[in-house]
């Protein structure tokens, strides 16, 4: 279970196809699509991390093409052994038309930046400030 929910567009590259398998699964696994993005933290200094999202891949499905724009609302796992961020989408709703064609992000929102949301406890007396 996640305790952070990240919100934003988000680029998506490089899809690759897997299969997942739980532990109680017999089969041979859900089949999901992996994405490369990049989740950008500050827009001051244009600091960003690597991620990956993971998608339910429904059989005969095809990836999206590289570049495709994706409006996420999901929960977020960061952390070095995934390599930077894992995010498991709640809501996954790709912008439709050709991510090669000039006039495709006329047709994407502007949003601010990326939302984060945190749960958690402060166990440390003093400030309350962090950096991302």
């Amino acid at each position: 279970m996640s305790s952070a929910l990240v919100t934003g567009n988000f680029g998506l590259y490089a899809a690759r196809h897997t299969l997942m398998k739980t532990t109680t699964s017999n089969g041979p696994g859900t089949p999901f699509f992996l994405y490369s993005l990049q989740l950008q933290l500050s827009a001051s200094n244009g600091t960003s991390m690597d991620g990956t999202v993971r998608v339910y891949a429904p059989s005969g499905s095809q990836p999206l093409p590289d570049g495709t724009v994706a409006y996420i609302h999901g929960k977020v796992h960061i952390a070095p052994e995934v390599g930077g961020a894992m995010l498991e989408p709640i809501y996954f709703f790709p912008y439709p038309g050709d991510p090669e064609d000039d006039a495709y992000e006329a047709g994407i929102p502007d949003m601010v930046g990326t939302t984060f949301t945190g749960l958690g406890t402060v166990v440390q007396s003093g400030s309350r400030n962090f950096v991302l």
